[in-house]
Formats: structure tokens, C-alpha cells, sequence
């Protein structure tokens, strides 16, 4: 049987351990909240140690690190680079979108992003005020809310890029996650208050 891949590479320490050039898992996570009516989302500023796509916005994004899950990596990333405490939000937010527990969408195509395994997480949550970012780092210079209804209508006029293919991913987001899950909490009110019609009579 024949398989289309090339072998990890193997690569010997100067103290004799053995490692394996193999591909790396990239962690990328879409961070919304919804406020007062309004859907915003997280983006960071690409900063001047960024390997590629310096000066442009992207969704945060690392990689896993030894010793850690998946979920570990995403809570990780999002503190080191602009400090927001997912697992206090969890505690103190409601989730309407998104799980910790479960990506949303796993890319493995070898054509893509370096070779790198992408993991994707997407969250929403329900907040009264916007998590203040603070940015530590020169891979990332500034981290900054978008409105998330008019980030996809500049997107798709084409008056902003985003890093990597991130401009597909907040429009994906925004089609798939927030405008089905309005769809679905709105059929939901209605046969509510359809069921107490129907009771009242």
C-alpha cells in the first residue's frame, strides 16, 4: 500500500538525545463578546518580532506547547498575549458561543500554513463591559475591539486584510456562529411565548 508522506525528520542533541522535526500544532482562537445589543471581537496587531504578516491584525493564535493540552494552549495564549483570564470569564460570563472543551475546526491540510496542524476555538461570551486587553510583547503591538457586524462588511468590501486566512475565518464566524445562534435563541423566544399564548387561552 502506498501512502503519500515524508518521515519526520531525526535529529541528535549534542548530549546524545533524540529528537523528531515533526509538524507543528498551531492554536488559533476567534474571541467575541456580546454587549449592550452588540457583537464585538478581539483582534491583536501583528507587532515588529512577528515572523510574517507584520503591522496586520489576526485573531490570537500560538502554539501548543509540551505538557499541555489543547484547552491549556488557548487559556495560555490568550493571557500571555493580552491578558484576558478565560477561565475568570467562565466563571463570571455566560458562554453563549464556543466551548473550552471542543475545538470548532481542525486543519491538517499539508498545503496549508506552513505544514502546521491548525486547531480552531471559537468563544462568545455575554459581558455588561469589555475586557480591557493589555498588550506585553514585541510579536504583538496592539490589541483592539471590532465591531463584529462591521468588521465582515469591510471584509467583504475589501477595505481591510487580516494575517493568514483569518479574514475567511471572522466571516465564517460570524455566518455560522453568530447569526445561527441569534436564529436559534430567537425561534426559541417565540415558542415560548407561543406555549404561553396557547396556555392563557
Amino acid at each position: 500500500m502506498q501512502f503519500k508522506h515524508r518521515l519526520n525528520e531525526k535529529i541528535i542533541a549534542a548530549d546524545g538525545r533524540t529528537f523528531f522535526n515533526s509538524r507543528s500544532v498551531a492554536v488559533s482562537t476567534v474571541f467575541a463578546v456580546f454587549m449592550n445589543g452588540t457583537y464585538y471581537v478581539l483582534l491583536i496587531k501583528r507587532g515588529e518580532d512577528a515572523p510574517d504578516f507584520k503591522g496586520f491584525f489576526a485573531n490570537v493564535t500560538g502554539y501548543l506547547d509540551w505538557d499541555e493540552t489543547l484547552s491549556d494552549a488557548v487559556v495560555r495564549e490568550l493571557y500571555e498575549e493580552v491578558k484576558i483570564n478565560v477561565a475568570e470569564l467562565l466563571e463570571s460570563s455566560e458562554l453563549i458561543v464556543g466551548s473550552l472543551s471542543t475545538p470548532y475546526y481542525v486543519e491538517s491540510n499539508p498545503m496549508a500554513a506552513h505544514q502546521n496542524v491548525s486547531i480552531r476555538y471559537v468563544f462568545c461570551f455575554k459581558v455588561n463591559e469589555l475586557p480591557t486587553p493589555i498588550v506585553d510583547g514585541s510579536e504583538c503591538s496592539e490589541a483592539k475591539w471590532f465591531n463584529l457586524y462591521d468588521l465582515v462588511n469591510q471584509i467583504n468590501s475589501g477595505e481591510i486584510t487580516l494575517a493568514f486566512n483569518h479574514n475567511d475565518i471572522i466571516v465564517e464566524f460570524y455566518n455560522k456562529k453568530i447569526k445561527l445562534n441569534w436564529f436559534k435563541r430567537t425561534i426559541k423566544f417565540f415558542k415560548i411565548d407561543l406555549w404561553k399564548f396557547i396556555f392563557k387561552r
